[in-house]
């Protein structure tokens, strides 16, 4: 009949995650953001052995990003704007990660261990109401960009380890403290968003950061 020969309006999700993975190289699904692709993460987990390339922002993909801390392999994980959620934590043991971009999603969990993490060079996730901790960093020496606007981290601006940023954003957050805290990290920083905190002291202190170009 023609109602049978019709195309079908809607793919299962588990179809849809795979078969987007099928089209793109081994090591990479880097073509199917800002798609209509729906599905799991989770449903990725036990084929991501070689993977290290993984794009599903702004799609409606869903999901746990804990069931991805398998994907030992995975260079960068871009999942902005998607459906995911789950604990941050359980991607602690990606030694290889580079980019983790989880802007406005319903990830949950606090930041210090993400930011240990030895290749880790950029750190996204702004939006975020659910991530939590001291921003306060003791182990962030690789880090270049920072973003953690609009989640519920806290405390003083004291990022000393983090030498490498250059770009640092946390705008409406409970961050706290001297700018002075910035002068000893700031060399190549050229992006900095303090807006919306309660962070205090004389702009004057921002004279050590020679690269700043926005502010």
């Amino acid at each position: 009949s023609s109602a049978q020969a019709a195309a079908p309006k809607h793919i299962s999700s588990r179809t849809a995650s795979l078969r987007c993975a099928r089209e793109q190289p081994p090591t990479g699904v880097r073509h199917c953001a800002d798609t209509a692709v729906v599905g799991y993460v989770d449903d990725l987990a036990p084929a991501c052995g070689q993977l290290s390339w993984l794009n599903l922002g702004n799609t409606a993909v869903a999901g746990s990003v804990d069931s991805l801390g398998g994907c030992d392999e995975l260079m960068s994980m871009i999942l902005e704007g998607s459906a995911v959620a789950g604990w941050v934590g359980g991607l602690t043991g990606l030694s290889r990660l580079a980019t983790l971009n989880l802007q406005d999603t319903a990830v949950y969990g606090t930041i210090s261990p993400l930011a240990a993490l030895p290749q880790l060079t950029t750190l996204d996730l702004s939006g975020c109401s659910e991530i939590s901790g001291n921003v306060a960093l003791s182990s962030c020496a690789q880090l270049r960009t920072l973003d953690l606007s609009s989640t519920a981290v806290f405390g003083a601006l004291a990022l000393s380890s983090c030498t490498a940023l250059t770009s640092l954003a946390l705008s409406e957050t409970d961050v706290s403290g001297s700018i002075e805290g910035l002068a000893q990290m700031c060399a190549q920083l050229w992006a900095l968003d303090l807006s919306a905190t309660s962070v205090t002291g004389s702009v004057a202190a921002l004279s050590a950061c020679g690269q700043l170009r926005a502010l």
